[in-house]
């Protein structure tokens, strides 16, 4: 199937888009608002590529805010499916608006996700429609990557590459095969004679390693070491100083997708050495945004507890019951978690009588940002909360 032909398959399977929804300076549309999780591919992947492609090159929207960012991918995570679409709508700032149409369309036989925009790659300037000179992007989903075309191996391609070269090419392949032979090519690939840019490229595909499989803070350690070597050259290392830049930011994204993500959840953790204190005995209650340090406690309890449910009150995601068919009415729900010795909320526990609710609360109060931890007799202590959730579904 040829790229035009692709193209204008998109354009007419996009025709159909009813469903909305808007974040700061992102909306989107889309056939309707179930929840399909259809795209198995690996977060890492999706912010990988869709970050890079879709607002760095080409300087699309390379001022894109990280909430933006991720509320792009997570409803592309969510919604996107065969046969339905999503478009997103970006208004910048300069008053151009950005469109991206994407699809899961079928290519000899391997399911390809394809994001087109508004950008003509002719006149550099933003449309008012698609056309076949649209700036498009086609990926394949291979297991759990999501493969840019470009990037599908040919044996051909590999005897000729090795060292990082061959590490970098693995790692973004279609083939799981060839992810176990990464952290050896990288141990042989820094030798004697190896430059300033040697070092850093293996510290950086090191760096993506670890984020393929979620090791954030080995990612983090990495990430460090390649600023510090940086740090000892000139202008000539900007690009990898950029790629160190870019790569904290997927971090971060990472970290949002995963909290929303209800597939994704993370192991509880064991507070067996130093049980949590409930929220209304500790001392000093973790501090919310809006809250300041310097609230009495009391004031400071009431100014955390408003917080946290002014935010499920206004992202929790009541239309998830209709767009499945669920039974409307009364639903009572209890969350209970652990704000930790990092202000992070961990350990969340939803009990109610639907599992959509559920699902929906658990990606709710696990979005909550990031607290300044509570403290009792002196230092950061480990908190639990409990929350009661009454909602009206109609």
């Amino acid at each position: 199937m040829k790229i035009k032909q692709i193209l204008l398959i998109v354009l007419i399977i996009t025709t159909f888009s009813t469903s909305y929804g808007q974040v700061n300076n992102v909306s989107f549309r889309t056939a309707n608002d179930s929840n399909l999780y259809f795209l198995k591919a690996n977060d890492f992947y999706l912010t990988h590529h869709l970050y890079l492609d879709l607002f760095l090159r080409e300087s699309l929207y390379p001022d894109i805010q990280i909430q933006e960012a991720f509320y792009v991918i997570d409803q592309i995570k969510k919604y996107v499916a065969p046969n339905q679409p999503l478009t997103v709508k970006i208004k910048k700032s300069n008053n151009k608006k950005y469109n991206i149409q994407f699809s899961i369309l079928d290519k000899d036989g391997q399911q390809i996700l394809v994001a087109m925009t508004n950008h003509d790659l002719k006149t550099k300037k933003f449309k008012k429609k698609f056309s076949g000179d649209s700036y498009t992007r086609w990926y394949f989903l291979a297991h759990d990557k999501l493969v840019y075309r470009k990037d599908m191996s040919t044996e051909e391609e590999n005897q000729n590459l090795q060292g990082n070269d061959l590490a970098n090419a693995y790692l973004f392949d279609e083939k799981i095969e060839n992810d176990g032979l990464i952290n050896g090519i990288l141990k042989v690939a820094i030798g004697a004679n190896s430059t300033i840019k040697d070092k850093l490229y293996t510290k950086l595909v090191d760096a993506k390693l670890a984020l393929s499989t979620n090791a954030f803070t080995r990612a983090d350690s990495l990430l460090l070491e390649a600023e510090t070597i940086a740090k000892s050259g000139g202008k000539e290392l900007n690009g990898f100083k950029s790629a160190i830049d870019v790569t904290r930011i997927q971090i971060k994204l990472m970290k949002k997708l995963a909290k929303s993500d209800p597939r994704h959840r993370p192991p509880m953790i064991d507070f067996k050495e130093e049980e949590p204190i409930p929220f209304e005995l500790v001392e000093r209650a973790p501090i919310a945004a809006g809250c300041t340090a310097d609230m009495e406690n009391k004031e400071l309890k009431d100014c955390t507890r408003n917080s946290i449910r002014w935010h499920v009150n206004r992202k929790f995601n009541t239309g998830i019951m209709a767009a499945e068919g669920q039974s409307s009415g009364m639903h009572k729900l209890y969350a209970r978690f652990i704000i930790d010795t990092n202000g992070e909320i961990v350990n969340v526990v939803i009990e109610g009588d639907s599992q959509l609710l559920n699902d929906e609360a658990y990606r709710v109060i696990s979005s909550f940002p990031t607290l300044k931890p509570a403290s009792h007799k002196g230092k950061a202590i480990n908190v639990k909360y409990t929350l009661p959730i009454t909602l009206q579904i109609n």
